[in-house]
């Protein structure tokens, strides 16, 4: 018996290998070599034929010492034998063929021969038949070299054969490292695609470890190729750092307070390490154990287990100590590593420390009570504290209204030496557009070397504007049978929607507020928002005069009632003069239709101080007429509200007092005092009224640019503001403006400084936002000094019509001329448009000067042949604007001229600023038509 004591064998190879010959008949893809199964068990050789064709077995065994034979054993595919070979099995060899030649050689072998011939030399060895035209050649990479990737990435290399293949070629693809994986772990190669490289993919996959990996992929080729295999290194760089994760990296304690932190490496260690702790002030102690006695300083972290455990958060309890000082102090405890890849790896915890030694007490303020500030004005508040600090406090200021309401500054910085100086905060209350007082809470907050309770100063904005109704115009005259129109409109935002009621006074009248439904409709919507039924919207009344059976003149009134908000109650009324269509025509009804003279024409006191003026009228009256006279604003007193004068007295004047009530604050102030015939209540006249606060006030910040004729928002122009800061700090900037129809004043701020160096572009929109959110869309153009502790420069750009962009900036300024013995400022006007012209010229004089008004303005006017022609202005006051078109100015000389044929000369004794525009033709663009006023 053949007796083999070899342990298990098994080969299973997947390469195919195609003779040249017959490729068409084959249908074994293996050699008859690779697909037996050969297994020693006592003695007993079992040979399992696992191919699918039948094979023959030849083989050579030692018996008793002795090489012998045996015949060739034939076994069916999926069959399987037993050899008995005797006690003595050892050694032996065998060799192993198709049955069939053709299969043989086709599989890419030759057949076995007489193999084999000896027995060997020790244990069982196995003949491997001669290949059949078997090619050698070499297996391709591209690109050469490692290949290099991230963790957590992939990369690609390809492979390809060298030469052109006998047969099928199987390349496989081995690696070892498990987080590499290769896709596809095999490769199959003919004689037609041997060239073409095959793409493999190699991934890895994140792990926890901040360590660099690789792996090496081994390429076996099998089949019809002879190729040595290769190999291809891959470095895999980890994208982790070793470092230390902290639950905080700050912390805040008060002296004898603890707390805690957690502590653990980022990423799994490359061996064993330990942390050590140290704290850069000896008031700060840190302990990594409080289970054992003392203080301990350092901690282990293992690689891998569950003891001390890398992954796992350690807490590092943090304990402050008391200090002799009152110092809020900032310490560092250090953390450093050492041991595998933490070696010398560090980071810190921050301790700020609170001093409880610090001083207590309290931020003082002044003045005491509710802090009143009128709309459009500043008041003061001064802070200080009550007690020595131990450091420096700083005081931060915040406010629950800051769009109405701005701070400045917001911040304050006291010290042991300056604690009970008071430092003045200026808080000033923006214009808006309604008139609804409003309040507001500023909040004072201490830190630093004082503990303060907060402070909080209550805020009263009293509203300078007075809910009322815009009525233009207030008086018609119509004939009977008849109609005509006015206009309404609130004068400012109303706290709520609101309904207007219209009730004529007598039947012969007819109002109707939309003639786009059926009837005569008398009531009128406005909403406080939106754009449907827009508060600040001109809405256009219908009125009818009825015919009576009398053949009397009338007059009768409309009257006007506000319901809703801050409208309600509010009275209007306009006034209606019917004149009668029946004959005989009656004389003219007792009304009066003169005007009213008052002297002085600008009316100026001081604060606490008493004056007057007088009244008459310029016209003799038919009967007796009675003037109203009323006024806005509450700091101001008349003596008389109401004057009758009769046919007999009407050129007598009357004096009537005024008074100017004392005020907190230190702003100068003014009034209108408006003169109304009753009982039709047409405004006759208005008396300018400014008060000189007698006050110690801040020195004010000078006036350093200047900025006219600002559009509305909505007007066509497209305005753009520029300001400068011309030095190497920031620029706080101050708006002082005013209207050219009737002076109402516009003041606000920038809300955050220029840079240094810098500018900031401000549209018109911006500017109506940053005085109050008032517009000026009924008064005209904007007139504003740009008033600056710093330096400054403007320029004002507007684009209208076709889009011409106009540097509007430049003005004439008045220069001092006349000597000493009278002071007279003087500007010279070039080139006026002629009023006939298709140009549209306009001039503006504004009255800019800071010490006097403009009480009088001459213009010497010359044509281009000599003639002299000359006009008087009286009665501009400070900050306001004469508005003059080119036709207007040809009234008042008494002459039109051709071209560009005028040249005027202005005088006055106060500075003022000369500025002409014409709006040409074509695009419509507004042109600045400004000399240099410079003689």
């Amino acid at each position: 018996m053949y007796r083999f004591t070899h342990a298990l064998l098994s080969i299973c190879l997947c390469a195919s290998v195609f003779t040249m010959l017959d490729r068409s008949a084959l249908a074994q893809t293996e050699a008859a070599h690779l697909c037996v199964f050969i297994e020693d068990n006592s003695g007993e050789l079992s040979v399992t034929n696992r191919c699918d064709h039948a094979i023959e077995f030849n083989h050579r065994a030692t018996i008793s010492g002795v090489c012998s034979g045996k015949n060739e054993t034939v076994i069916a595919a999926d069959e399987s034998t037993d050899s008995d070979g005797g006690s003595d099995t050892h050694p032996s060899r065998y060799c192993v063929e198709y049955q069939d030649s053709a299969t043989q050689t086709a599989a890419g072998y030759q057949g076995c021969g007489n193999e084999p011939t000896d027995c060997g030399t020790s244990g069982r060895s196995e003949v491997i038949p001669a290949g059949v035209n078997v090619v050698s050649g070499s297996i391709v990479l591209s690109p050469t070299g490692a290949l290099t990737i991230d963790e957590g990435k992939s990369g690609n290399f390809s492979v390809s054969l060298s030469a052109a293949p006998s047969g099928v070629v199987t390349v496989a693809l081995t690696k070892t490292n498990s987080r590499v994986t290769v896709s596809p772990t095999s490769l199959t190669f003919t004689d037609s695609n041997y060239q073409t490289a095959q793409q493999v993919t190699v991934a890895t996959v994140d792990d926890d470890d901040a360590t660099d990996g690789s792996d090496t992929i081994t390429l076996s080729a099998s089949g019809g190729i002879i190729a040595p295999a290769v190999t291809k290194t891959v470095s895999v760089r980890d994208g982790d750092t070793a470092q230390f994760n902290l639950s905080t990296i700050s912390m805040s304690l008060e002296e004898g307070e603890q707390g805690t932190f957690g502590l653990r490496p980022d990423t799994r260690p490359s061996a064993n390490i330990t942390v050590a702790l140290t704290s850069s002030n000896a008031d700060i102690t840190v302990d990594t154990d409080p289970t054992m006695p003392g203080n301990q300083t350092t901690l282990a972290f293992n690689q891998f287990g569950a003891t001390n455990a890398w992954n796992q958060h350690r807490t590092i309890r943090v304990f402050v100590g008391q200090d002799n000082d009152a110092d809020d102090e900032s310490v560092d405890i250090n953390i450093t590593g050492t041991g595998g890849d933490y070696q010398g790896k560090s980071a810190k915890v921050t301790v700020s420390i609170t001093d409880d030694d610090k001083a207590t007490g309290s931020i003082v303020l002044s003045p005491a009570g509710t802090l009143i500030v009128r709309e459009g004005s500043s008041a003061r508040l001064d802070v200080s504290l009550s007690t020595p600090p131990s450091g420096d406090v700083s005081v931060i200021l915040s406010n629950d209204n800051s769009l109405r309401v701005s701070l400045f500054p917001t911040s304050l910085t006291f010290t042991a030496s300056n604690y009970q100086t008071a430092q003045r905060i200026t808080l000033t209350a923006a214009n808006d557009d309604n008139a609804t007082n409003e309040s507001d809470t500023i909040t004072l907050v201490a830190s630093g070397g004082l503990i303060a309770p907060a402070a909080t100063k209550a805020v009263r904005v009293v509203d300078d504007d007075e809910a009322g109704f815009l009525l233009e115009p207030d008086l018609l005259t119509l004939d009977e049978g008849a109609q005509g129109t006015f206009d309404i409109r609130p004068a400012f935002r109303p706290s709520a929607d609101i309904m207007v009621i219209l009730t004529p006074s007598s039947r012969d009248i007819t109002v109707d507020t939309d003639p786009n439904t059926p009837g005569n409709q008398t009531t009128l919507a406005f909403n406080q928002f939106g754009a449907t039924n827009a508060w600040n919207r001109h809405r256009r009344v219908g009125v009818f005069a009825d015919h009576d059976i009398d053949a009397n003149d009338e007059s009768f009134h409309i009257s006007v009632v506000g319901a809703g908000g801050d409208y309600q109650d509010k009275t209007a009324s306009v006034a209606i003069l019917v004149a009668d269509d029946d004959p005989p025509r009656p004389p003219a009804p007792d009304i009066y239709l003169g005007g009213v003279v008052v002297s002085p024409s600008i009316l100026t006191l001081s604060e606490g101080g008493r004056t007057s003026f007088s009244v008459a009228l310029d016209s003799a009256p038919s009967s007796n007429v009675t003037i109203g006279l009323s006024k806005t604003n509450p700091d101001i007193t008349l003596v008389s509200h109401s004057i009758t004068f009769t046919p007999s007295t009407w050129q007598k004047t009357v004096d009537v007092g005024i008074v100017a009530a004392e005020d907190s604050d230190a702003l100068s102030d003014s009034d209108t005092i408006t003169f109304a015939i009753r009982p039709w209540n047409r405004r006759a006249y208005s008396l300018a009224v400014f008060i000189t606060d007698n006050d110690p006030s801040p020195v004010r910040e000078a006036v350093k640019a200047q900025a006219l004729a600002i559009p509305p928002p909505q007007s066509g122009d497209d305005m753009t503001l520029r300001i400068h800061c011309k030095q190497d700090s920031s620029c706080f900037v101050i708006f002082e403006c005013t209207t050219q129809v009737d002076g109402t004043v516009f003041e606000g701020h920038l809300l955050d400084p220029i840079p240094a160096h810098g500018a900031k572009s401000l549209s018109s929109a911006d500017i109506q936002r940053l005085t109050g959110w008032t517009s000026w869309a009924q008064s005209g153009r904007l007139g504003c000094a740009l008033r600056s502790h710093q330096n400054i420069s403007a320029q004002v750009w507007t684009r209208s019509g076709a889009g011409v962009l106009v540097n509007n900036s430049a003005i004439i300024r008045s220069r001092p001329d006349g000597g000493d013995l009278r002071r007279i400022f003087r500007a010279d006007i070039e080139s006026i448009p002629s009023p006939d012209a298709f140009d549209e010229p306009n001039i503006r004089i504004r009255c800019n000067s800071q010490e006097s008004h403009c009480s009088e303005v001459q213009l010497f006017c010359y044509t281009d042949d000599g003639t002299r022609y000359e006009t008087t202005f009286e009665g501009l006051a400070r900050g306001r604007t004469i508005h003059l078109q080119s036709a207007a100015l040809a009234t008042r000389l008494g002459v039109r001229w051709k071209g560009l044929g005028l040249t005027c000369e202005a005088f006055s004794e106060a500075s003022f600023t000369v500025q002409v525009l014409a709006r040409t033709g074509g695009g419509g663009a507004l042109i600045n038509n400004s000399a240099t006023g410079i003689r």
